[in-house]
């Protein structure tokens, strides 16, 4: 599915571990341009990104990120194999970001990472995190 226009996505009660397996598939469906992104209820999702997908520049137009109700998420974002070299993740655009009742949600990354970078954010809202550190 190409959808290179592509800037709201909304993604509800899917059942699915990983949403991008690798920059490919990513970029395969036009997510370079997405500026909203919303979670909601998906249920069996352990990890939004990899690190090589936000290390080739594919989100950089993200401004707006929510997750919500998504009970095993571990990680937002999970370091590559191959990546370990790079430890500055950066989110360009984000101005909003919102984590909401992930009961499982330990940290943004894992600890291979080292500086994440959030320059133009604006609003953080976390609640019902309760293993957040």
């Amino acid at each position: 599915v190409a959808l290179p226009k592509l800037e709201n996505l909304e993604l509800r009660s899917i059942n699915v571990e990983r949403i991008w397996q690798n920059q490919v598939s990513a970029l395969s469906c036009g997510v370079q341009n997405l500026i909203h992104l919303t979670l909601y209820k998906c249920r069996n999702l352990r990890c939004l990104f990899s690190s090589s997908i936000l290390s080739n520049s594919i989100f950089v137009r993200l401004q707006h990120l929510e997750i919500w109700g998504c009970p095993v998420l571990e990680e937002i974002i999970i370091v590559d194999q191959e990546k370990r070299n790079n430890n500055i993740v950066m989110f360009p655009q984000l101005q909003y970001l919102k984590m909401y009742d992930l009961k499982k949600l330990t940290s943004f990354c894992t600890r291979d990472v080292h500086i994440i970078k959030f320059p133009s954010l604006r609003k953080l809202w976390i609640s019902r995190c309760p293993e957040f550190m």
